[in-house]
């Protein structure tokens, strides 16, 4: 999966990358995930706390998404890769 914008930046991944993605992995606190909020996929590290569930970017520039009543998220794989392109 290709990785597009900077929002996990502070993670080492950068828009262009190439992510590799376990859909078998069920995802814990703290994992890189591919989540889809509401039709639309995202990049992010979840955190999961005893009511609440919250994605957060690895870039200051960017706000948590904290996941609210009638919110329809999936998460659809935990990253377990990364491939970047060195030479051009």
């Amino acid at each position: 999966m290709n990785v597009s914008g900077d929002s996990m930046i502070g993670a080492h991944i950068c828009n262009g990358d190439k992510i590799l993605v376990d859909r078998s992995l069920t995802a814990r606190n703290g994992d890189v995930v591919v989540a889809i909020i509401n039709n639309e996929y995202t990049l992010k590290r979840l955190y999961i706390g005893s009511a609440t569930m919250e994605l957060r970017p690895e870039n200051s520039e960017y706000q948590p998404q904290q996941m609210k009543e009638g919110d329809e998220l999936e998460v659809w794989g935990v990253v377990s890769g990364l491939v970047r392109r060195i030479r051009k």
